[in-house]
């Protein structure tokens, strides 16, 4: 269950929030998994058919709140992104139940 205020969020130790979405529709496949903080929002596009898994997005919230400046290939950022990679990384590797690509679990 989410928290439902910074006060509960903060109380449960919860840095961030992961957030994947999967689409394959009419033979185009994306794949994206993103990590917000309270500093970074971060994106990863898995390889499919619209990205070859290079490409991403990389937003500093404090100075760009409305997300309008991608760091993602800026080399001041290599740490930030790193980090924020490795939050992903932990998320895919955890234990338990896993969503089967291509499977629809809910037509949105």
């Amino acid at each position: 269950m989410l928290p439902r205020s910074d006060e509960e969020a903060r109380s449960r130790s919860i840095e961030s929030t992961i957030t994947e979405w999967d689409s394959v529709f009419f033979g185009v496949d994306v794949h994206v998994r993103s990590v917000v903080t309270r500093d970074y929002l971060y994106t990863e596009y898995l390889p499919g058919t619209m990205h070859d898994g290079s490409e991403g997005e990389l937003y500093e919230l404090n100075d760009d709140p409305l997300q309008r400046i991608n760091r993602f290939d800026d080399p001041q950022y290599r740490d930030a992104r790193a980090t924020l990679s490795g939050y992903l990384r932990a998320h895919q590797e955890r234990p338990g139940e896993r969503a089967t690509p291509g499977v629809l679990v809910a037509p949105v």
